[in-house]
Order: C-alpha cells, then structure tokens, then sequence
C-alpha cells in the first residue's frame, strides 16, 4: 500500500495551534483558524453582547451630567455719572432679571462673581481729585462705598482703568442676594468737574 505524505508549505504564525488529519492515503498537517466556526453564536456571548447596551445605558445614567452642561457668562452694564463737586450723583438701578441671558438660565444659576469694576473719565473741566463708587440694594437709599477712582485735573481724560480699592465682596452679595443693585457717585474734590462711566463685568455659572 502506498502513502503520500503532503505537508502544507504555509508558516505558521506565532499563538496558532495545529490540528493533524489523518486519512488513509494522506497525512496532512494544517493551521487551525483562529476561530472556530460559530464562534459568534455560542449563548454565553450573545447574552453578553446583549446585556452591554444596557450596562452602558446604565453607567451613562449615573454620571454627573451637571459637569458636562455648565455654562459661564457675563452679565456686563455701564452707566455714565455727572460728578459736579462733591455732591452725589443721580443714582442708576441695574437688574440683570430684565436679561435675556438670564431669563434663560435663572432657574439653574450656581454662582454669581462680580469680576470686575472699572472706570472712565469721559469729559473732565475741573480739579483733579477722588471719586467715590457707591452701591447698595436696587431702588434703595441705604448705600455704602464700595470703591474709589482718581480722577486727573481738566481737561485731562482716562480711558477704562480698574479702580484703585474695591469692596468686591459687597458687591458680589448684592447681585448674588437680589440679582440687582443700585450705584451711585459722589467726588471727594469740591472743584470737580467731569463725566465719569462705571462699568461692572458679572459672571454667571449655570448648569442645565
């Protein structure tokens, strides 16, 4: 009886078994695939499968979505005040409620930080000299100072400069406690004369 022996000239990889078939005329040695026939349809892996949608439906659930969706964003205002001596200036009431950005996040607000203060001098005919910032509850007239400015001799001008003291923490409790405030501004020089602009920069976060 005569055999052939026929081997399979192929290389076989590294981690791949190999499987000996035997026939009566043949002995033939061949690579085993590396996955059976079937493999994606035994029980134990479609469960397996099936379950993973819902794990990571349920680990997505549980995270903090708060995190993921919080915004930041300024609520900014300016308000031009004629400082004539030493008398207070006309007062100006400033609601962030009247907002649109607000009325859009009011219900999810986290916190409220009064960032910045600063001012102006737009027209300046007088001596030179300090000006008080004033704030206090909005259509109040219990006020207080809350910062303080120099203003150059006339007809000197400044552009926007930070103040030069600022009760930040005052501030910052009149917009977080009512949402709006009320400022005024008042001259330390009897000689004063000008124009100055106040500005406020809030930021606002809010989680939705």
């Amino acid at each position: 009886m005569n055999r052939t022996v026929r081997r399979n000239p192929r290389h076989l990889g590294r981690g791949q078994g190999k499987r000996m078939q035997i026939s009566k005329n043949t002995l033939e040695v061949e690579e085993t695939p590396p996955f059976k026939a079937g493999f994606f349809n035994r029980k134990p892996l479609r469960s397996a499968l099936f379950l993973l949608p819902l794990l990571l439906f349920t680990t997505t659930s549980c995270m903090n979505f708060d995190s993921l969706l919080t915004v930041t964003y300024v609520e900014s205002g300016s308000r031009e005040f004629p400082v004539l001596g030493t008398g207070m200036s006309v007062s100006y009431d400033y609601d962030m409620t009247t907002s649109s950005d607000y009325s859009k996040y009011k219900d999810n607000v986290k916190s409220i930080h009064f960032a910045s203060l600063t001012y102006e001098v737009k027209a300046n005919s007088g001596s030179s000299g300090t000006v008080e910032v004033f704030m206090g509850p909005y259509g109040s007239s219990d006020l207080r100072k809350v910062a303080e400015a120099t203003i150059p001799a006339g007809p000197e001008t400044t552009g926007e400069r930070s103040v030069t003291w600022f009760d930040q923490s005052y501030a910052e409790s009149l917009a977080n406690n009512d949402r709006k405030f009320r400022t005024q501004v008042q001259a330390v020089s009897a000689g004063a004369n000008a124009l100055v602009k106040v500005s406020w920069r809030i930021e606002i976060e809010a989680g939705s």
